[in-house]
């Protein structure tokens, strides 16, 4: 049998007989009608084109044929034979693969979908499918795979060292399969579903491609949930594969030890019976035979350490050490400022650093992951420790001192709710914010693109500003102190976070990694920054 070469012409007559099925297809939001022709014959009263005829009575005797549901069953000669008959052993020769199954039935499936949009497009896809031989991701015009250009015919050697591992996984209760390969410089994940759709993308990047062929493909956010979950799915079954076949390594590798070390100790078995034989010459073999039956065995012993240190090493790489975050945590914060904090923003900081470990642990998807649950948690801190006690007693100070609960603006009250943003206008007229375009990237921009001078001069009176800075004078609180040492930059730090923490807040943003180092390093501290728990607290302890 020989595939259909590129050009080659099979015409077909006018009237044909076919058998077809249909069916719903629901996919990424989309509905298509696909029309599935499961095999076709010519009718006994139609005549073959004069080429076929040609070519029947050039090459003698024919195939009988016949197609009953999805089967093209196997080969019947007969001495006689029809222009229908020929006709099927050419469209066999036209559409079948070079490979076939491995079954004890001869079997051949001639198979088209042709997939139509819902909404009557005009144009239709139409693509040859043949279970038999998994087809390659993205397939160009002309028929050749673009990512997978592997001959089908290959050794059973050379196509396991090329072929890169294709791992299937059923996510959301449909079935995928997904592969790792090279795509020039760079490797590649793709996830292909059963209708033929491949979701490609690469390490660290936030846009993937989503389509049958490259060249047509669209451009999809990877960072959305649907996207990101199935990636997870699949870098997990890609995970559990590679730990099934390095299990299977260490199996054989442990029974060529074993074999290699059973026929050592026979042939020593056997020296040893005709050691007192031997001349000089030949017990000096037999020790050297010794010694490569050692150096063997401690080869062995150590390939086998190596791939128990893998296996450690992959069993817990996504292990998180608790006890070590916890620490982590107490130590950049410091011990003084650590106990002055309360259990539930120590609970907060806690949390928060752990969902970070646990998404920097999953490297292919740590810079597109969303930090959103990580950046809450660090917000609450700063609520419950800056904002909350702020404005309670800012309320007490204006209730003894003239019953006003209205400054700047902002109500007060025993059950009012205080927010981040509420804060910097009312210790400063202006302060250092992030630009609104900056944060809506994905990835981090320069300095003097990231922030501007924001100015709140009029929104809070000169008599109110009277009566903060009196508040503060009398307030004995660490805070008090870092409000009026410096008021600038304090409404900045107070800004950054809020903006930070919106974000995070918002479930239709995402909190990308480059935003949360930010905001961890205006409340807990960095190299260049010293947090600001540590501002607030710190000073007041020394």
């Amino acid at each position: 049998r020989r595939s259909l070469a590129l050009g080659e012409y099979h015409p077909l007559p006018e009237r044909i007989d076919a058998a077809y099925r249909l069916r719903l297809n629901e996919w990424n939001g989309e509905k298509t009608i696909e029309l599935e022709l499961v095999g076709v014959r010519l009718p006994e009263d139609v005549d073959l084109p004069p080429m076929l005829s040609s070519r029947t009575a050039a090459n003698g005797a024919t195939v009988d044929v016949t197609i009953e549901g999805n089967d093209l069953n196997g080969a019947i000669a007969t001495p006689t034979l029809s222009p229908a008959q020929a006709l099927s052993k050419k469209l066999t020769e036209a559409f079948s693969r070079k490979h076939q199954p491995n079954s004890n039935h001869s079997e051949s499936l001639i198979r088209y979908t042709i997939e139509s949009q819902v909404e009557r497009e005009p144009q239709l896809t139409i693509e040859p499918i043949d279970p038999a031989v998994p087809s390659g991701f993205f397939q160009t015009a002309n028929g050749n795979s673009v990512d997978l250009d592997i001959e089908i015919d290959a050794d059973a050697e050379t196509e396991a060292e090329t072929v890169p591992h294709q791992v299937e996984f059923y996510y959301s209760k449909r079935k995928y399969s997904c592969i790792i390969s090279q795509s020039g410089e760079f490797k590649e994940l793709r996830i292909k579903n059963a209708e033929g759709q491949v979701l490609a993308v690469q390490p660290r990047q936030r846009i993937g491609l989503l389509g049958k062929r490259r060249e047509d493909a669209k451009e999809v956010d990877v960072s959305l949930p649907h996207y990101f979950n199935l990636i997870r799915a699949a870098l997990s079954a890609l995970e559990i594969s590679d730990k099934s076949q390095l299990i299977q390594e260490k199996d054989q590798l442990l029974t060529e030890k074993n074999r290699q070390i059973k026929t050592l100790h026979q042939q020593v078995e056997l020296l040893n019976q005709e050691l007192s034989q031997l001349s000089t010459e030949q017990q000096q073999q037999f020790q050297i035979l010794q010694t490569d039956l050692q150096a063997r065995e401690a080869a062995i012993q150590a390939h086998e350490s190596q791939i128990s240190r893998l296996q450690t090493e992959l069993s817990h790489s996504t292990q998180l050490d608790l006890e070590q975050i916890r620490r982590q945590v107490k130590s950049k914060v410091g011990e003084l400022v650590w106990s002055a904090l309360d259990q539930r923003s120590q609970k907060d900081l806690y949390f928060a650093y752990k969902n970070h470990e646990i998404i920097r642990s999953e490297g292919f998807t740590a810079q597109i992951a969303d930090y959103s649950e990580a950046g809450l948690r660090l917000g609450f801190a700063v609520e419950r420790e800056i904002i909350h006690p702020f404005f309670k007693s800012l309320h007490q100070f204006l209730l003894t001192n003239g019953g006003s609960d209205e400054i700047g603006g902002v109500m007060l009250g025993n059950r009012k709710k205080y927010t981040l943003g509420m804060l910097p206008p009312l210790v400063s007229a202006q302060w250092y914010s992030f630009r609104d375009d900056a944060l809506k990237r994905s990835s981090e921009s320069e300095e003097d693109d990231l922030y501007c001078m924001v100015s709140f001069g009029r929104q809070v009176s000169q008599s109110d500003r009277q009566k903060l800075e009196t508040f503060l004078s009398r307030w004995k609180h660490p805070l008090a102190e870092w409000l009026n040492t410096g008021a600038i930059a304090a409404a900045s730090t107070i800004d950054q976070i809020n903006k930070l923490r919106n974000i995070a807040a918002h479930a239709e943003s995402s909190l990308y990694q480059w935003q949360f180092q930010i905001l961890d390093a205006l409340v807990i501290g960095s190299e260049t920054k010293c947090g600001i728990f540590r501002e607030i607290y710190s000073k007041n302890q020394k």
